[in-house]
């Protein structure tokens, strides 16, 4: 489908049943091309479904929270027309919502719109909690469209933002949709046709004012079609394209800098062809390098915006064209006697402006540039230090991609630095000691400060903990410091697939150990869904990601190393999800990754009576196959789902391989290792087939796919042949592959 009218702009408040031709798309699933799509019509019809409910409850306050672009714009859109106050919040979480409700302006029961399947919590009345998707499965009478709907005062409206503060409580700012609105009107005379050239796809959250703006505003207001549901992995942009090159390929991206470092940071990551791309980023801080970086994968260089939920939009840049950043047209800054940012413009009500918390430099002309957080001014051995200036430093060192120094105190108050190393500085430092590397980086900074204020202790993560807006969560990186450091920092991960009642008490049994417990519902049924949506709730240490559709048990365990790998994870138990293995076996294994790191610690199943003797039939086969392609008869068993798995090598392996999405990802991975020069350590684990227990392999659908992918590797192993037989011949697979111990 080929749009290339371009409409006329009507804001949220100023739109009439015939601002636009009934079948107008607005909305699309998936790709451009792909459909379905949602119309001008069906905004109409549903708005005023939506308003039905919402006329039938006196309730003056709703929170708001739908992850579905358009179940968002039709709720947001019709809790206006009925002249209810909003209440926004990204987070979700019973107890955050209670917290919420009990700081309402009265003593009203507050109606909770949703499209996520949650459990019911202290706090949340009967009935209180509304499912939007169900109000909205239609269908509906073709005279609801008909209707005229109610006109939205912007300058009555009501939008009450909830952040979390240092707190970690609800946080609010008061909105209306009249600051919202002058803000799209700016940013349309800059960028419109920009906008309307292009179809839209967002990563971030329209529960923020930036996601808010960008990702339903502008679009609707200027009749740019939406993708219904937010990019989630990079891997996504790839399916955008329609291979035409025509205008259906052309998006406008609307993201934050740690989403785009994730997509090009990945070795090797390839172009991601779209057609004359527009990139909006926000949210943090978007390093030039990475700039860079994104102008050669997507093919645009990043236009950044700088703004805050209290000032909305500030100011923009692209930073190829230099670091200063230029105001708003109608947003006026100047600095108190701190230094701080004072910004002035129509979207703040106080006449006498905002006081921000950055500090800057004001320029002759006009633009300014960022020197940091105010609160980032410390004072060490009494020396007055600033912790973007130190970090800028490291960054110009050429070795580094990421920094955040941040102050400790023991007995005294000194400073820490977290370090990513780029491409060039892995390559550097791959085998120094660490000791030796924090002396090249202090001598470094010997070069532009006192030796007090150089950082006394250094740590070298993978990667640095961000929020959902890529902001750096300086309390994690504290924590690094704190006392000795682990050598590993484990988790477990659960791929599920309608695995609700088997579920449960694997996690009850996991949650003792304290650690992340990644959830993956690979397109479950509804059943498992209330499982999860209560496991989530009852256990903090959950994290669960979901799946819109069953994509295999190799797609999800992949998805979940991907969130192993941004939580900065060492180590992963994978654990099957039906119940058949032995949990008491996983203090065991947690602990010989803690004794050996760098290898894969293998589960061999030592099978009770209820084992089918096809299943026993089957291993041997794999087994045998697993033996040749490897050249080794010390891998004990290639198909147990109980394994501890090294994230970093095993996310490498995800990004780098095309590998089986179904049950012979579990064979093609150990290939894979053990291929790579990996230890493999095995131990026995009890293995049972309950009577009642759910089992995902399709006998005849996954041997196929199995045999198929035994194939290509065998394919694969005729190049490594030379270095499998000399691997043989040393006798390396004695020092602790295929062991069983």
């Amino acid at each position: 489908m080929t749009d290339t009218h371009i409409p006329t702009a009507f804001s949220l408040s100023r739109f009439t049943p015939s601002s636009r031709p009934g079948d107008t798309v607005l909305c699309y699933e998936g790709s451009w091309q792909g459909g379905p799509y949602k119309t001008w019509s069906d905004f109409l019809g549903e708005t005023a479904a939506m308003r039905r409910i919402i006329e039938a409850d006196a309730a003056p306050q709703w929170i708001l929270h739908c992850e579905d672009l358009w179940y968002f714009l039709i709720a947001f859109t019709a809790l206006l027309q009925c002249r209810k106050t909003i209440l926004l919040t990204a987070n979700i979480s019973p107890g955050y919502i209670a917290e919420i409700r009990a700081g309402g302006a009265d003593a009203s029961p507050i109606p909770f719109l949703t499209d996520q399947d949650i459990p019911s919590a202290a706090g949340d009345p009967a009935g209180q909690t509304i499912y939007v998707p169900a109000l909205l499965a239609g269908p509906f009478e073709a005279k609801l469209a008909a209707e005229t709907p109610p006109v939205i005062i912007a300058d009555e409206t009501v939008i009450m933002m909830y952040t979390s503060g240092t707190t970690g409580r609800p946080k609010v700012v008061q909105q209306r949709l009249t600051e919202f609105e002058i803000d799209n009107v700016f940013i349309l005379s800059k960028w419109g046709e920009e906008f309307q050239k292009r179809k839209l796809v967002s990563t971030v959250s329209q529960h923020h004012i930036y996601g808010l703006l960008f990702s339903i505003l502008l679009p609707f207001t200027t009749a740019v079609p939406f993708r219904r549901n937010r990019i989630e992995y990079p891997e996504e942009f790839e399916t955008l394209a329609g291979g035409s090159g025509g205008p259906e390929d052309s998006y406008m991206i609307i993201t934050v800098p740690a989403f785009l470092k994730r997509s090009v940071e990945r070795e090797n990551a390839p172009s991601f062809n779209l057609r004359s791309p527009w990139i909006f980023t926000s949210g943090g801080v978007l390093l030039p390098e990475l700039a860079k970086r994104t102008d050669e994968v997507f093919g645009f260089w990043p236009l950044e915006v700088y703004g805050s939920t209290e000032t909305s939009g500030i100011a923009y840049r692209q930073s190829r064209d230099g670091l200063q950043w230029t105001p708003f047209d109608n947003c006026k800054v100047r600095l108190n006697e701190e230094g701080c940012l004072v910004i002035q413009s129509p979207y703040i009500k106080d006449t006498a402006g905002f006081t921000t918390g950055d500090l800057a430099d004001i320029l002759e002309d006009g633009r300014f540039i960022l020197k940091g957080r105010a609160d980032s001014i410390v004072k060490i051995e009494g020396k007055r230090i600033s912790l973007p200036e130190l970090e800028s430093r490291l960054l110009q060192s050429g070795l580094v991609s990421d920094v955040c120094v941040v102050p400790l105190e023991d007995h005294r108050q000194y400073l820490g630095a977290a370090l990513v190393f780029n491409r060039e500085g892995q390559e550097k430092f791959r085998t120094t000691e660490k000791y030796l590397v924090n002396r090249y980086f202090h001598e470094y900074l010997r070069g532009f400060f006192e030796n007090t204020v150089i950082p006394r202790k250094w740590r070298y993560p993978d990667s640095l903990p961000l929020d959902a807006q890529g902001k750096k969560k300086r309390n994690e990186i504290q924590a690094l410091f704190a006392g000795k450091p682990e050598s590993i920092k484990p988790g477990f991960l659960i791929p599920v697939y309608n695995h609700g009642r088997t579920l449960a008490p694997i996690v009850e049994q996991l949650y003792a150990f304290g650690l992340p417990i990644i959830l993956i519902d690979d397109g479950s049924d509804g059943e498992t869904k209330k499982y999860l949506a209560k496991l989530t709730g009852d256990f903090p240490e959950t994290v669960l990601l979901t799946l819109e559709k069953n994509r295999g048990k190799g797609a999800a365990v992949s998805a979940g190393i991907e969130k192993a790998h941004e939580l900065a994870l060492t180590h992963v138990l994978q654990i099957d999800a039906d119940g058949q293995h032995d949990i008491s076996r996983a203090g065991f294994f947690l602990e010989q990754s803690r004794l050996h790191p760098e290898a894969l610690i293998c589960g061999y199943p030592e099978f009770d009576e209820s084992v089918p003797a096809s299943r026993r039939k089957g291993r041997r086969i794999a087994n045998t196959w697993v033996g040749i392609l490897t050249l080794s008869r010390d891998i004990t068993d290639a198909m147990c789902g109980f394994r501890v798995y090294p994230v970093k090598p095993f996310w490498e392996i995800c990004r780098r391989h095309h590998l089986d999405q179904r049950m012979g990802f579990d064979i093609e991975v150990l290939i894979l290792f053990y291929w790579k020069g990996f230890s493999l350590l095995f131990h026995p684990v009890t293995v049972g087939y309950p009577r009642d227990g759910v089992s995902n392999f399709h006998m005849v659908r996954d041997n196929i796919r199995i045999s198929w992918m035994f194939t290509r590797r065998f394919f694969g192993m005729i190049p490594r042949l030379p270095r499998l037989i000399r691997r043989r011949k040393e006798g390396l697979d004695g020092k602790g592959e295929g062991v069983k111990v």
